[in-house]
């Protein structure tokens, strides 16, 4: 496959227009390094891009050198791209927090 074919595949069609590309498989195959080399790849071509984990052992610290975290954060020295780490628990914790409050609200 040659760079045409490759841009063809990741890039969005037009500016503004949003693309979803999602990297997934068996641990230890190169998910994290693809998909962040894809990322600083299409911000350095002005595509505002987001990468986004959900695994459970995030290692964008590790490749960024930088905290990301449970919220947006942009990434040092690359315009155009953001990073958050999605914890699971977290969220659901959150979740259930609001739903809580919701309910307490109600009764009371």
């Amino acid at each position: 496959m040659n760079n045409k074919a490759i841009n063809r595949l990741i890039e969005p069609k037009q500016k503004g227009k949003t693309k979803f590309i999602f990297f997934s498989c068996k641990g230890g195959v190169g998910k994290s390094t693809m998909s962040c080399a894809t990322a600083v790849c299409l911000a350095r071509n002005g595509y505002k891009t987001l990468i986004v984990t959900t695994d459970p052992a995030p290692n964008l610290l590790d490749i960024f050198g930088q905290h990301i975290g449970h919220k947006i954060s942009a990434i040092n020295n690359i315009e155009y791209l953001f990073a958050i780490e999605i914890n699971s628990i977290l969220h659901l914790q959150d979740i259930l927090s609001t739903a809580r409050h919701r309910v307490c609200n109600r009764i009371n």
